[in-house]
C-alpha cells in the first residue's frame, strides 16, 4: 500500500535557551512510498490540491526529490537467481520481500531500461537500519558481498 509519512515538523525559536515569540513560519518534511502506476509530480499536485480545499492555500509544497515505485515481479529469474545464491553463501533459506521499506532509484532499470531489479540486504537483524545506532557487523558484510557477487556471476550467465 502507499503511505504518507510526516518526517518532522518545526517551528518558531529552535535554538538553545528560551525566546518567547509567535513563529511566523511552520515547516513539514513529508515522504511518500508510491506502489506502481503511482506519478510522484501528480501525487505532490494532488497533496497541494488537498490543502487548497481544506483552506490552507498559503501553504507551499516543493518536490524535493522523486522515485517512481519500481517492481520485479517475484517468479522473475533475477528473484530466483538470488533466492538460490543466498541459500549457497548462507546456508539457509533467504528471506524474500515483494516490496521493500526502502526507496532508491531502482525505476530507471524497472521501468526505463526494462531490467528487472532485486534488492539484496547485507545487513543483520539487529543492525537497525536507517535507525539510531545502525550498526554492520564485517562477517555479514562479507557474507552479502559474496551474496551480490554469486547474484551477478550467475545472472551473467543467462545474458
Amino acid at each position: 500500500n502507499p503511505t504518507a509519512n510526516i518526517a518532522g515538523i518545526w517551528s518558531g525559536y529552535t535554538g538553545l535557551g528560551h525566546k518567547t515569540v509567535l513563529p511566523s513560519v511552520a515547516q513539514a518534511k513529508m515522504d511518500f512510498r508510491l506502489v506502481p502506476n503511482q506519478d510522484p509530480v501528480k501525487l505532490a499536485g494532488k497533496l497541494r490540491q488537498h490543502l487548497v480545499r481544506h483552506g490552507f492555500g498559503d501553504v507551499e509544497v516543493n518536490l524535493q526529490a522523486e522515485n517512481p515505485a519500481a517492481r520485479t515481479p517475484i517468479d522473475a529469474p533475477i528473484a530466483k537467481i538470488a533466492a538460490r545464491a543466498g541459500r549457497e553463501v548462507f546456508r539457509k533459506e533467504p528471506v524474500t520481500l515483494v516490496t521493500s521499506a526502502a526507496s532508491g532509484p531502482m525505476h530507471y532499470f524497472t521501468n526505463t531500461l526494462v531490467l528487472p531489479t532485486v534488492a539484496i540486504g547485507c545487513n543483520h537483524a539487529k543492525s537497525n537500519t536507517h535507525a539510531p545506532n545502525e550498526n554492520q557487523r564485517i562477517d555479514v558484510f562479507v557474507q552479502g558481498s559474496k551474496w551480490i557477487a554469486r547474484v551477478i556471476e550467475e545472472f551473467a550467465k543467462q545474458a
